[in-house]
């Protein structure tokens, strides 16, 4: 292992990151009401396994 990572290497581990960035930001610009751009919103968040998950309480 050497101490210099080249930045091409770093840059190609980032991309799926960045087009998940891009699909949740085009969903939230093209929603046109409340509910879609939360289901984009949920759709992004649930799509994170490092992040919590949603719970649905019960009632």
């Amino acid at each position: 292992m050497t101490k210099y990572t080249n930045p091409v290497f770093i840059w190609l581990f980032q991309l799926p990151v960045i087009a998940r960035n891009i699909m949740y930001r085009d969903a939230v610009m093209q929603a046109k009401t409340m509910a879609e751009s939360l289901a984009a919103f949920w759709d992004y968040h649930d799509s994170h396994p490092h992040r919590g998950v949603r719970r649905d309480l019960p009632i």
